[in-house]
């Protein structure tokens, strides 16, 4: 009895801690007893909560998002397949898209976006170059905002999304990274396959495709190709650390002055 009382995780899991390890506060360097450190501990915290802005209580009538066991119907267990769903951009359906929670943009390939034949006075110049999951750099043709619909009528969504256009070879016509992902308020299951998301009527669906998933898939591991993307901000240009000291050029002409910083060496 003791023998399958111990094997079982959740009667283990019962037993009381056998301590509380808390971050440690104060320290000889601060020259306070433990009562004036409770006290100003307290004052940060109070101002701290007196900065936030109140907590926004969820609507009663907004629908919980949950992955249910049904939700598994269809999908081949087990699987490590990525997450490549359908969505109506501008009016295309487009295929082979991409649901990436660790790229930081959101990417439209060349060949997609010219199939769609819009107007290229949309594209904004955009020059901070993406950089892959391998370090490499690639800089984007431009921004572009297009109309994206996810889900079927009537439990739909329509949103406005920013699309970095990018020319280079991929498996995927989009990539739909974490900017699109929260302004949805998607959820993702990697599991089931699926992404979920509030709608006006009730929680919206898409049901990832297992098989163009494993296509898209097979054929970027045989082109090497890494479709993580993170957008590299530029960085600021830095300060002279030095007052340049002003040589004249000419003696006695102020206008024609030369500067030279002090710390440069004399040969």
């Amino acid at each position: 009895m003791e023998g399958r009382l111990r094997q079982n995780p959740e009667i283990e899991d019962t037993k009381p801690p056998t301590g509380e390890i808390k971050t440690i506060l104060g320290g000889i360097t601060t020259g306070k007893t433990l009562k004036s450190l409770k006290k100003a501990q307290g004052r940060e915290i109070n101002s701290v909560h007196s900065r936030l802005p109140p907590m926004k209580m969820p609507r009663n009538d907004e629908p919980d998002i949950v992955f249910l066991e049904k939700d598994d119907r269809g999908i081949r267990q087990p699987h490590d397949d990525p997450l490549v769903i359908m969505l109506r951009v501008e009016e295309f359906n487009i295929h082979r898209v991409l649901i990436d929670n660790g790229s930081s943009a959101d990417i439209i390939y060349l060949p997609a976006f010219q199939k769609m034949k819009l107007d290229k006075k949309r594209i904004r110049p955009f020059t901070s170059p993406l950089v892959s999951f391998t370090r490499d750099r690639i800089v984007p043709r431009g921004i572009i905002t297009l109309t994206m619909i996810a889900g079927t009528y009537p439990a739909q969504v329509t949103k406005e999304i920013d699309f970095l256009i990018v020319d280079c070879p991929s498996t995927y016509n989009i990539i739909l990274g974490r900017p699109a992902l929260n302004k949805l308020r998607v959820a993702t299951s990697t599991y089931y396959l699926k992404v979920k998301f509030p709608t006006a009527h009730r929680v919206g669906e898409i049901r990832g495709d297992q098989v163009m998933a494993k296509e898209c898939y097979q054929v970027a591991l045989a082109s090497k190709k890494n479709h993580t993307c993170v957008i590299n901000e530029p960085k600021p240009i830095p300060k002279p650390s030095e007052t340049p000291q002003e040589v004249e050029i000419v003696p006695g002409d102020l206008t024609k002055v030369l500067k030279i910083g002090r710390t440069l060496p004399t040969s």
